[in-house]
């Protein structure tokens, strides 16, 4: 789905059109090896994949299942990553990508009863001038949901938030920050309520975006992915109240179980846009965007999983955060844990150069997806240099 400059969200044919048109080009493997993409006038050059860190380098083979959600930059010198890895969030540390360690644990999951009490993956920070870090995280309360598959629980999710002021080694946690439309249906569908979210400061510093992926399916659009504003002018982290979602051309509904229309849909191929991870950048003008497309029929309904086609992981940019040019496809592979098949998933872009024209984009990899004791592999980090471009 896109979105007219004037506002109003309709399925765009054109957009649909061309978006299947784009997936259906053999002009590239959409693999490992190095790419060059464009869309809207910015072209990127991606690297071959490299392998940065795996379950037995993490803790000597103590942590697996990384990153579980979008990871996130506190320092570049020396580098800190806040990464999840299965239900917790841990700081990770090193002179550079290259050279990253596990450290401690940094938030988990609540108590049974709250509402963070199956998973906690901080997915979103922003430093405040006092030295505040507010984090977002994705919370899944799993109690009485249906498992998405084998060994995977089901989860009602939410989006908590949490303070750090000691620099991210240590989080107080502040309660939910946002939640969907939708009510918690113990025994439904196995993923319910909104998560996987990421947080960027907005064009002109007085605001923070929240993108994240809506699970109700409303209105028979799927599973998408939104967005919600909140002002930082008085120079404090939002409050829940703050928060405002994007619906009928402006931010108008309540965050905390507010309607909302989606910013970027995969509903036209048959897909889930999910896992967004988006960026100002200001030497380009432009938001920055990677996201997974799940193209869930390929795997789905009892049958053998397909090849993945549609999905992977995509990338498109904004002027305005709200209207997003074409997505470009730059890796194929399962969006979600299909077992036994090559799995991407999780992607954010980790900025390193002055100039703010290079980085990283890191994901989660696995090129056969499942528990250890499955005869498996669990995903690891990877990641690609990235460049960008003005066309």
């Amino acid at each position: 789905m896109c979105r007219t400059k004037s506002g109003r969200t309709e399925r765009a044919a054109a957009f649909s059109a061309a978006l299947a048109a784009v997936c259906q080009l053999a002009c590239a493997a959409w693999g490992l090896e190095p790419l060059t993409v464009e869309t809207g006038g910015v072209q990127m050059e991606l690297s071959a994949q490299e392998t940065l860190l795996t379950r037995a380098d993490a803790m000597d083979g103590g942590l697996s299942y990384f990153p579980d959600t979008a990871s996130v930059l506190l320092s570049r010198r020396p580098l800190r990553l806040l990464v999840t890895a299965g239900t917790s969030v841990y700081l990770f540390e090193g002179e550079d990508m290259r050279s990253l360690r596990a450290g401690a644990q940094v938030l988990a999951p609540g108590r049974p009863g709250e509402f963070d009490n199956g998973y906690a993956g901080v997915c979103g920070v922003h430093r405040f001038p006092d030295g505040t870090l507010y984090a977002v995280y994705h919370a899944e309360d799993h109690e009485g949901m249906a498992d998405v598959g084998p060994g995977v629980p089901g989860y009602y999710a939410q989006i908590g938030s949490a303070v750090s002021m000691d620099g991210g080694l240590s989080f107080v946690k502040t309660g939910v920050a946002l939640r969907s439309r939708q009510a918690k249906e113990p025994g439904g569908m196995p993923d319910q309520g909104a998560g996987e979210a990421c947080l960027t400061l907005g064009r002109g510093g007085d605001f923070l975006l929240l993108y994240y992926v809506d699970h109700s399916r409303a209105e028979g659009r799927g599973v998408q992915i939104c967005v919600a504003r909140a002002s930082i002018q008085n120079g404090k982290p939002p409050a829940p109240e703050d928060w405002e979602k994007w619906r009928g051309g402006a931010f108008s509904e309540p965050g905390m179980g507010g309607l909302d229309d989606p910013v970027m849909s995969g509903l036209n191929i048959g897909a889930d846009a999910t896992f967004p991870h988006v960026v100002w950048m200001p030497a380009l003008e432009r938001y920055v965007m990677f996201f997974n497309m799940n193209a869930w029929r390929e795997y789905a309904g009892g049958n053998p999983p397909m090849k993945p086609f549609h999905s992977g992981i995509y990338v498109s940019t904004s002027e305005n955060g709200i209207d997003w040019t074409m997505p470009a496809q730059i890796m194929r592979a399962f969006s979600v844990a299909v077992p036994y098949k090559e799995l991407a998933w999780h992607p954010a872009l980790i900025m390193d150069d002055p100039n703010g024209r290079e980085g990283w984009l890191i994901y989660g990899y696995s090129p056969r997806w499942h528990h250890l004791d499955r005869g498996g592999e669990p995903h690891f980090m990877a990641g690609r240099r990235v460049r960008f471009h003005r066309q």
